[in-house]
């Protein structure tokens, strides 16, 4: 059956199309003309961080902020006339709506279709003989002929400490091509036959900025690294119109669950851009979504074409530019060696730029000229400089105080960057749970004790009072966003150790990083990221209040989420 509906796709899109925006026309949920939630803690995040108990919604809008007496007097006031839906919010804490300031929506989605292939802390995959295992597991229950694909595998947690080899994968089978995602994102291993398929030899030319591992015999390993990566990845998901569909509602479900109001998609290419603008207008997506298509990935007649599409739920914002690669898998661009040596390797390896820095200015100049913002990946400290080179080279020739540039992850910034980007207008956003995630591996393997404590350097960045969000970058990670803000106030590595006390932020700063100070980033401060009059009503219920420092981080749940005033979570409606 999915071979059928794969091979009808194009026949089955227009009438999903056609049902779907029938619904929307008739059936998609509307938010009360009016409602209230009283008797709470209200989490204002404005400017002062005002506290209050109630607030009265019009339809998708904050129209009054106060007191329970307060809103109950304006309840009064309208009931006579118009309906109101109150809630009562019993002591519960309400607060803005969480913003994604950058994951890949809706990879998370995509595990129902996969071999789930994490170690710990995520999973529980310690060697490449568990991870095969999975494999074959998943491989004894794919339709003849499809890919077989898997994503989260970490070699830095392998009992192995190595990659597999695509003869491990072609013991799997050879008659099935076999694709598996590092937990970066930024490589995969391939097999024989995948390899076959994608029209990879062991003479085959990289493309610029990747690169097909070879051994010592120059024979293919599998292994893929950074811009190679993509046409195996794009073959490798390339589902059904139901396994779409299914991807996408999964995935939205799981950040509606998170308080999530708005998600991102950061490094589109031309299938999501224009798959997800359907998605959203279906209502397979109950969040507002914010595109940033990977800068070379789209047409210029697609891009202008999709930027006249916004709505008040899809917008395509940002271009994505990828700089450099990912410190665990040693292909971000350090200033410095990493601290021990990958196997392969000098010495005094540093890892490498994606894009080299002449190469890189070029593209800033060019988007800055046409009045295009950049979102521009960057983890080692050499790719910051680089990044932030190419920035104040293409700032000065091109001049706009309104532009706001995002430097994604950041993650190895340094005090005097930190200085450049305020300078420049640059705003970083850092993937704070790294210390949890990666915190040990980055202390003992990648970056000695030194460095690592300064990794996603969130305090220094407020004390110079340079603006910046957290973020998941979820598939990387699963979306959970008491995990987010955990990591950020404690700085607590996976087996319980502290890493950068003095990058520690409050609890208050890191909510304020993943709401107005994400808005911020994407230019929506005005509409979104803060619960105040004339805002829209993008809400989220907790059971207990996140800036307690009495109650723990990661007991707090969400209760409800609300998208425009409409509940998304739990009583979502497709």
């Amino acid at each position: 059956m999915k071979r059928l509906l794969k091979v009808g796709r194009f026949l089955l899109l227009p009438v999903m199309i056609a049902v779907g925006l029938l619904y929307w026309k008739f059936q998609a949920p509307e938010p009360p003309e009016l409602q209230a939630f009283i008797n709470g803690n209200v989490l204002t995040v404005n400017s002062t961080n005002d506290r209050a108990e109630a607030l009265l919604v019009e339809g998708e809008k904050i129209i009054a902020v106060g007191t329970t007496v307060e809103i109950t007097s304006l309840i009064q006031a309208h009931e006579s006339k118009r309906t109101v839906v109150v809630h009562d919010l019993a002591g519960k804490t309400l607060a803005p709506g969480i913003i994604d300031a950058h994951s890949h929506f809706p990879g998370s989605g995509v595990y129902q279709f996969a071999a789930d292939l994490n170690a710990p802390p995520i999973g529980d995959i310690a060697s490449i003989d568990e991870m095969l295992a999975v494999l074959r597991q998943l491989d004894s229950t794919t339709e003849e002929g499809q890919w077989l694909f898997g994503l989260g595998y970490d070699d830095s947690q392998m009992a192995d400490g190595r990659h597999p080899f695509r003869e491990e994968l072609d013991a799997i089978s050879t008659t099935r091509p076999i694709f598996i995602l590092h937990i970066s994102g930024h490589m995969g291993v391939a097999n024989s036959l995948a390899m076959e398929r994608m029209g990879i030899a062991k003479d085959t030319l990289a493309p610029s900025g990747g690169d097909y591992v070879k051994n010592s015999e120059g024979e293919l390993t599998g292994l893929i690294l950074e811009t190679a990566v993509f046409p195996f990845l794009h073959k490798a998901t390339d589902f059904s119109v139901s396994e779409i569909w299914d991807v996408i509602t999964t995935a939205s479900l799981d950040y509606a669950r998170q308080g999530i109001t708005t998600a991102q998609n950061g490094a589109a290419d031309k299938r999501y851009a224009t798959g997800l603008k359907w998605a959203s207008r279906l209502g397979a997506v109950s969040q507002r979504l914010i595109i940033w298509p990977l800068h070379d990935a789209l047409s210029p007649s697609l891009l202008r074409s999709l930027k006249k599409d916004t709505t008040d739920r899809y917008e395509v914002g940002a271009l994505k530019i990828v700089a450099d690669g990912s410190i665990q898998g040693y292909t971000g661009y350090l200033k410095e060696p990493y601290h021990v040596t990958p196997d392969g390797q000098e010495s005094n390896f540093r890892g490498h730029p994606v894009i080299a820095k002449g190469e890189l200015e070029a593209l800033v100049k060019r988007y800055f000229s046409a009045g295009q913002t950049l979102a521009i990946h960057g983890n080692g400290d050499a790719s910051i400089d680089d990044i932030l080179f190419a920035v104040e080279s293409a700032q000065t020739q091109y001049p706009d105080k309104q532009r706001r540039t995002v430097l994604i992850h950041a993650q190895m910034a340094r005090k005097d960057q930190l200085l450049k980007m305020k300078e420049l207008g640059v705003t970083p956003s850092f993937f704070s749970a790294h210390t949890y995630y990666w915190g040990d591996r980055h202390r003992d393997l990648f970056m000695g004790l030194e460095r690592a404590q300064g990794m996603s350097p969130a305090r220094s960045a407020q004390k110079l009072g340079l603006r910046y969000s957290l973020h998941l970058d979820t598939p990387v990670v699963p979306m959970n966003t008491m995990r987010l803000l955990w990591s950020a106030v404690n700085r607590t590595t996976s087996s319980g150790r502290t890493l950068g006390r003095s990058e520690r932020i409050s609890r208050e700063h890191a909510l304020r990083a993943i709401t107005i100070d994400a808005a911020y980033q994407i230019y929506k401060e005005k509409e979104l990221g803060s619960i105040e009059e004339g805002k829209l009503a993008d809400l989220v219920i907790f059971n207990q209040d996140p800036t307690d420092k009495s109650v723990e981080l990661l007991d707090t749940q969400v209760v409800a989420t609300y998208v425009g005033g409409i509940e998304i979570y739990p009583n979502r409606r497709l």
